[in-house]
């Protein structure tokens, strides 16, 4: 079993570095920033359940995120 990530900033950091986002073109950045959505939940609120696809990727910006199984 590979060793659980507790700490996301690293990747945040990574998505809001502009020389980072130049591997993407200029379409695929517009199609990212047209896609974006704020979700705001509650303590116990679901992003997403197990044996569902993901719609996209999240990124929690503050608080924690829990896995249940």
């Amino acid at each position: 079993m590979s060793e659980a990530i507790n700490d996301f900033t690293p990747l945040f950091n990574y998505f809001h570095d502009a020389e980072n986002l130049k591997i993407f073109t200029t379409e695929e950045l517009h199609t990212f920033q047209s896609e974006k959505k704020t979700l705001t939940l509650k303590k116990g609120d679901n992003i997403l359940e197990e044996g569902h696809a993901a719609n996209g990727v999240y990124l929690v910006e503050s608080g924690t995120a829990k896995l249940y199984k």
